[in-house]
């Protein structure tokens, strides 16, 4: 599947703006605004964290997409390169992924 650079920028806007609102955004929310399948979102993900990668400094590198959530799980769908189920998330695991999500929201200004 190739990606649509105009859709990769829409997302990414949307996920600054949750960011800096202290907020998440689900799959199906984003998939909607860009016109996409929920299950392509992930591809757009990915290419955003790619680019995050390339263009920022280790030391500033944060994983915007950890705003990105299922709607019934309220976690994402992927977490430290790994593919999560519901029952993947033990409290350690969401204790950390709240810890990374809130140095998210602190870096785009929400003083969650």
């Amino acid at each position: 599947m190739s990606v649509d650079m105009n859709k990769i920028d829409t997302i990414r806007r949307r996920l600054k703006e949750a960011a800096a609102k202290g907020q998440t955004v689900t799959y199906g929310h984003l998939a909607a605004l860009v016109g996409i399948h929920p299950q392509d979102v992930s591809v757009y993900l990915n290419a955003i964290w790619d680019a995050i990668q390339k263009e920022e400094s280790p030391a500033d590198r944060l994983d915007l997409t950890l705003v990105v959530v299922k709607a019934d799980t309220k976690f994402p769908g992927k977490f430290e390169g790994r593919i999560m189920d519901e029952e993947d998330w033990n409290q350690e695991r969401r204790d950390l992924y709240c810890k990374r999500r809130d140095e998210v929201y602190r870096c785009y200004g929400s003083a969650k």
